[in-house]
């Protein structure tokens, strides 16, 4: 292994952890936001919106819920660990989905439900490998051309 190699390898995984952070943030944000604009039009008054969102993991359709900010942001950061490797794309997703487990879910593993830390974890990285893909196509195509 080259030192430039392992630079670029690192730089890779740090800037998917970023896009990680930032996904995670935007589309936790906006889940939030929608979820209680959507509950208040119903009618629900702002103790049942709480209760709502501390009884998250209390049914499955609530669960998916509460996942989706976590695997988009998985998603986004495997596409931009894999756009900012030159190869191992497929590596790079992964080894960034993992370390974005062991950051972000390891330090509240306890309070989860073991269900549904299977499901994010699991979801998450089928959906950072999905991402991964469009940049692995990408360079596919170029080294080809070449």
């Amino acid at each position: 292994m080259t030192k430039g190699w392992q630079q670029r390898s690192l730089r890779a995984l740090a800037g998917g952890l970023v896009a990680y952070l930032a996904a995670m943030v935007v589309a936790s944000v906006t889940l939030s936001g929608l979820t209680r604009l959507s509950l208040g039009a119903m009618g629900w008054e702002e103790p049942e919106i709480r209760a709502f969102f501390a009884a998250q993991f209390a049914s499955y359709p609530q669960a998916v819920l509460a996942a989706l900010p976590g695997v988009l942001a998985a998603g986004a950061a495997g596409y931009t660990a894999a756009t900012m490797a030159t190869d191992l794309e497929y590596w790079h997703a992964l080894g960034v989905s993992l370390l974005a487990a062991l950051v972000f879910t390891a330090p509240v593993i306890g309070r989860l439900p073991l269900g549904y830390t299977l499901m994010t974890l699991g979801s998450s990285l089928a959906v950072s490998l999905f991402g991964a893909s469009f940049p692995k196509a990408r360079n596919r195509t170029q080294r080809a051309g070449s």
